[in-house]
């Protein structure tokens, strides 16, 4: 079996916390659970008593954990964000309502937004999702 040592007499780096993903799929299956599930489900995860996670990363636009692909700017070429959706309407009914109940029971948590991929307009050839950046 494999052993795994800690040296505590040398720090070589600082974790910042420890949490998970607030993804389209995890925050959709949290309101299929009843109220009773949910309020357990948040105490194990963000409560005192549970595991009390203190980050959270929240894909920015559509990653593979999302119920279909959407971009918060879908206006080719608009390289300053004019038409950025800054309200992100997409994730107003499902991400930030688990967010907020996240932050009620741990207010100290803190997120980070990670991009997936660029809109499908940044890529060659803009029709191919999976293509390579526009240069």
């Amino acid at each position: 079996k494999g052993k795994i040592e800690v040296d505590d007499s040398s720090a070589k780096q600082t974790i910042f916390g420890f949490g998970g993903a607030f993804t389209d799929a995890s925050a959709t299956n949290f309101q299929k659970l009843s109220s009773e599930v949910q309020l357990k489900f948040l105490d194990k995860y963000f409560g005192e008593n549970g595991i009390n996670y203190s980050m959270g990363r929240i894909p920015m636009n559509s990653c593979d954990f999302s119920l279909e692909t959407y971009s918060f700017d879908n206006a080719s070429n608009d390289f300053n964000l004019s038409h950025f959706d800054s309200n992100v309407t997409f994730d107003q009914t499902t991400k930030i309502p688990l967010v907020k109940k996240a932050l009620s029971l741990n207010p100290n948590i803190k997120f980070f937004a990670s991009p997936w991929s660029p809109p499908a307009w940044m890529k060659n050839p803009v029709e191919d999702e999976s293509g390579k950046m526009v240069q």
